[in-house]
């Protein structure tokens, strides 16, 4: 008929399988191999293990020590920090030349504000080094942008504003976010169209961090997966990216996708690439070159990661990688170790070219029909001299778990499973199921980079933090977070005393050695106050009203402007009457004897006076004017400067 004749020709590997599955329970029970047909000439035949019948040895040491991080502890948390950051040697230069050119869209703020990045001294990048510890210091906020973070004074509740311009100015912030993401690429890339923009300009910043990785961290357990770099375009189909990726099972389902791994020991990320378009991941290396399978296949898209990753990874002869069901296949397993001597465990899913699954669960549901809950099928084979184990493990009545490995063992764990579930009452129980040795070692150990991104997206947030409209900007922030989270796990596993903290508390440690700055007033009342006794006792405060208030009451044209604070409480300057008849406003006031005194320091710009208010109302022999803990009133007409 019509409908045969359209029907998908089966190949010759599901057609063995369909054999295979036809057979009657009582002999799917007490089979003992199975043959996968891949061609006419080529056939792999799997051993199948009786029931009670386990794999007892194993090639890999399971029991290898942790590797040690090659970091120096004694050090700052600031210096460890910027020596896992991609390298910014030289940023600072880099940037001041991006941003005093005319096609930069920042040139009028950098040079109208009189911006410099590079600073004099031992080093010319302490500014942007600030900038990068700034943008870890908002992830501590509630506050987002830099309009939320350079706000300053009570917000109304139980906590101030952040107040960032205590650690630079507003402009340089706008200035660096900017800049930033272009000093670490080619400058014929700088300002050209953004639709024509390709990943060089990023590739530069993932180069270096996977350098620095390198000689961070010997790995010889490693887990692949993937990171989403959350991006979501307002006027363009990728918003300046060269392509986007959607993965909807992600908590941040758009943006760039970054395939990476773990150390599986200490959670360290070693090692990334991002998935770029399909002609670029084919020029990518081991794509599409001989395998050491019997039918001589090329290598796919997928298998060609894999071995990037290991390699990327430097992993040593004897060491182990495993992965969940985008990476692992019979080709990823059989080529890891052909190339690498490196040991593998795979769940496997869709990716079944050699791999008996519906044979697989056959027997286990002929074995087990009723309730195959903590029972597992094993199948061995050899493939191109590299012997390997399949095994169905079900973990619960209804589910079902594939794994590939080269190495393991299949006897029961001493620690079993938890199967959850929800009684007759309502309330969530469990029962400890039975599970595999083998099953045990990689499922508790895949979690890692999903660990890694839960504390990167939903904890620390940084891209929430600094909300932004250009693409490479999101891409460097999401590494800015990257870097803090392996910091975080570096010394986790040096110390006792951050094993238990969490990454919150800990960058609240980092972001406490940001060093504070000292703005042209400070720098002012620095000069002007520097002979003012120290056991005076006195220092400036901000005025409060009756009522304890800093501020007044926001006004109907102030709400309407979107404030919600008034302005400060003041009060007129009680040594500005002895030379003004205008008199000034200050909101501050002398902390022992609460007469409103200036903080702005007016010897600087006004030749008739030597010292500024607060140093004179000190230091003043004159006891009508001198502090002498009481309030002053009307200040003595025979006084005033100005009537002489």
């Amino acid at each position: 008929t019509e409908d045969v004749r359209k029907k998908k020709k089966q190949t010759l590997e599901q057609q063995s399988a369909n054999d295979f599955c036809e057979l009657e329970e009582e002999e799917l029970k007490v089979v003992d191999k199975c043959v996968v047909k891949l061609s006419e000439n080529h056939e792999i035949e799997w051993k199948i293990l009786a029931d009670g019948e386990h794999i007892e040895e194993t090639s890999y040491n399971t029991d290898a020590p942790p590797p040690k991080v090659n970091m120096d502890f004694n050090k700052s948390f600031t210096e460890n920090f910027f020596e896992l950051l991609p390298d910014i040697k030289g940023h600072a230069k880099i940037m001041d030349k991006y941003l005093s050119d005319h096609r930069c869209n920042y040139n009028t703020t950098y040079m109208h504000n009189k911006i410099k990045f590079e600073q004099n001294g031992d080093d010319p990048d302490s500014l942007v080094k600030t900038c990068y510890m700034v943008l870890l210091c908002g992830t501590l906020e509630k506050e987002n942008g830099i309009d939320g973070l350079w706000q300053r004074g009570s917000s109304g509740g139980a906590h101030d504003y952040p107040d960032f311009g205590k650690y630079l100015p507003e402009k340089v912030m706008e200035c660096f976010c900017c800049a930033a993401p272009w000093a670490f690429c080619d400058e014929s890339l700088w300002y050209g169209d953004k639709r024509d923009i390709p990943w060089d300009v990023f590739l530069p910043v993932k180069d270096s961090y996977n350098e620095r990785r390198k000689k961070l961290i010997q790995v010889v357990r490693l887990l692949l997966d993937e990171s989403m770099f959350g991006w979501r375009p307002k006027t363009s189909k990728t918003g300046g990216l060269v392509n986007i990726a959607f993965e909807p099972h992600k908590p941040v389902e758009l943006g760039t996708c970054m395939r990476n791994c773990t150390c599986a020991d200490t959670g360290i990320l070693v090692h990334q690439d991002p998935s770029q378009l399909p002609e670029q991941q084919e020029r990518k290396k081991f794509y599409h070159q001989a395998s050491h399978l019997p039918c001589k296949t090329t290598i796919g898209a997928k298998t060609a990661e894999v071995l990037r990753q290991v390699e990327g990874a430097n992993l040593q002869p004897g060491a182990w990688v495993g992965g969940d069901a985008w990476f692992g296949s019979v080709q990823a397993a059989v080529e890891t170790y052909h190339r690498f001597k490196v040991h593998s465990s795979w769940i496997i899913k869709k990716n079944t070219y050699m791999f008996p699954s519906e044979q697989m669960l056959a027997v286990l549901n002929a074995r087990y029909p009723h309730r195959p809950g903590g029972h597992w099928v094993v199948f061995t084979t050899t493939i191109a001299d590299i012997p390997l184990i399949a095994m169905a493990y079900a973990w619960s009545h209804q589910g079902v778990c594939l794994i590939l490995s080269t190495c393991g063992t299949t006897v029961p764990d001493d620690e079993g499973y938890q199967s959850h579930f929800e009684d007759a009452y309502g309330n969530v129980s469990y029962k400890l199921l039975s599970r595999p040795r083998l099953a045990s070692y990689l499922l508790t150990k895949l979690p890692s980079v999903d660990e890694h991104n839960k504390l990167r997206q939903a904890i620390l947030a940084v891209e929430k933090t600094w909300p932004t409209r250009c693409c490479w900007f999101r891409l460097l922030s999401s590494i800015v977070g990257q870097t803090a989270v392996d910091l975080h796990k570096c010394y986790q596993t040096h110390s006792e005393k951050f094993a238990n903290m969490d990454i919150l508390s800990f960058i609240n440690l980092v972001c406490g050695e940001i060093p504070h700055r000292l703005n042209r007033a400070s720098k002012r009342r620095k000069i002007a106050d520097e002979n003012v006794s120290e056991d005076a006792g006195a220092t400036l405060i901000r005025i409060r009203d009756a009522e304890g208030n800093l501020k007044k009451d926001v006004t109907p044209s102030g709400i309407a402007k979107g404030r919600n604070s008034g302005t400060p409480v003041e009060r007129t300057c009680w040594m500005c009457r002895k030379y003004y008849k205008n008199y000034k406003t200050t909101s501050f006031e002398c902390s022992k004897c609460h007469t409103p005194i200036c903080k702005t320091d007016r010897s600087i710009v006004e030749k008739n006076r030597d010292m500024s208010c607060f140093s004179e109302h000190l230091q003043s022999t004159n006891e009508e004017i001198c502090c002498n803990g009481y309030m002053k009133g009307i200040f003595p007409s025979h006084l005033r400067a100005y009537n002489k």
